[in-house]
This record gives structure tokens, sequence and C-alpha cells, in this order.
């Protein structure tokens, strides 16, 4: 295995990992960038945010025709001349895109950063027709979204209290996520078209009795030989 070595350095909180269009893309949060690197370091602003917006709680991802979504106190889309319009009325931390254009929002009405009392989170889903709802609720601080065959999520999870559940699993739950199941939790229906994988079973080949207990088969031996007559 090659040694690690340091592609970027000076970043302010690099959060949301993407690897997008053969570039590793990311947020940098301090300074408000979204920014992209190749893999020999050079790095590229691709997105400057107003600087009057928090510095922190945004991420990025794609929309199926390419273009950017990032959130914060909404969630904006970046048209192809660059401008930024706005996508949702929706306060969100963190995003993932599906393969039909279904976008996936979290967060929680609460100023984390202020020290506010924690309150349950959500997690939101944005059709591409601009509709909102709610498609999972009573989350303690969602963070971590992933989405099945994902390319461009790298998921993460930050660290927390014991008793925090993933939020993936906590959407399966509740019917948000319905396109895997989540393995762990037991007793619940699988979304339809899905099976559950199983381990592949051991077959052992005729003549193999390395599976067996032989010292049962011993001992059996041995007491039919005691009943033979002498």
């Amino acid at each position: 295995m090659p040694e690690p070595r340091i592609l970027l350095s000076g970043l302010g909180i690099p959060e949301s990992p993407r690897w997008h269009g053969g570039r590793l893309w990311f947020c940098n949060w301090i300074d408000r960038q979204v920014v992209a690197a190749d893999m020999d370091g050079t790095a590229e602003v691709m997105l400057t945010r107003d600087p009057a917006s928090h510095s922190m709680g945004y991420s990025i991802d794609w929309l199926p025709d390419g273009r950017l979504l990032t959130t914060g106190d909404k969630v904006r889309r970046q048209e192809p001349d660059g401008s930024m319009v706005v996508h949702a009325e929706q306060r969100a931390s963190e995003i993932v895109v599906d393969a039909g254009g279904n976008a996936y929002v979290n967060g929680a009405d609460f100023d984390f950063v202020a020290g506010a009392p924690p309150k349950p989170g959500y997690i939101k889903l944005v059709t591409p027709d601009g509709q909102l709802r709610q498609v999972a609720g009573d989350l303690q601080f969602p963070n971590g979204m992933d989405q099945p065959g994902h390319q461009h999520h790298q998921p993460c999870r930050r660290p927390g209290a014991g008793d925090r559940p993933q939020p993936r699993r906590a959407a399966c739950r509740r019917g948000a996520l319905p396109r895997r199941p989540c393995p762990g939790d037991r007793g619940q229906p699988l979304p339809a078209g899905n099976k559950p994988q199983m381990p592949p079973r051991r077959v052992p080949a005729r003549g193999d009795d390395s599976w067996r207990n032989r010292g049962h088969r011993r001992r059996a031996a041995s007491r039919r030989g005691k009943r033979q007559p002498g």
C-alpha cells in the first residue's frame, strides 16, 4: 500500500466530499467555498457563497443533468450560466440526490453552533417538480445520509453520543428511503423487490467428513460393535 500523502492543507473544515468528473469536490466551510481538486493537489474554487451566509452546515450534490445543488438557509441550484437560483425554500444541512432527481435533505430546527438545546431533526424530500414534503422525523441529530449506488457520495458520520440512531436506518424504518433493506432491523418488512442476501451455504464434497464430529461417529461405531454377536 502506498504511503498516504497530503493533497491539500490550510483548509477551514472541509466537508461533504464527493467524487465528480474525475476530481474530488468538497465544501470548504470557513471560507464559504465549493472546491474541486485534482489528484496532483491542484485546487479550483468552483463556487463562492455569500460572505454573509453561515459558514458551517452546508453540502453539495448534483442533479442527473449535472446542475449543482447546495444547502444552507435554502436549497439552491447552479444554472449552466453559473447563476444561483432557489431550488427549494428549505433550510438544510446535508443532501443526497437519487437517479430520478429526487433530493433528500436533512436538518434540525435549532442553532447547533450557538449551543441551543437540541430538537429532533428530519429528512425531507424535494421532488424534481419542486414539491417539498417530510419523509422522516423525530431523528436525533440526523447526519451521514447515503444513497444506494450513489457515485458521488462518500458517507461520513460525525462522532456523537452512542445512542444517536443512524439516519439511514431510521429513515428506512419510517419508509423514507425504501430502495434497500437496512441490515440489523430485524422484524421490519423488506421493500418490494429487495431480497435478503444470505451467505452461500457450504455443501461438503462426497466423502468429506471434516464437517462432522468424528468423536460421535467413533462412539456410535463402538456401540454398534459391542452389540454384534461374539
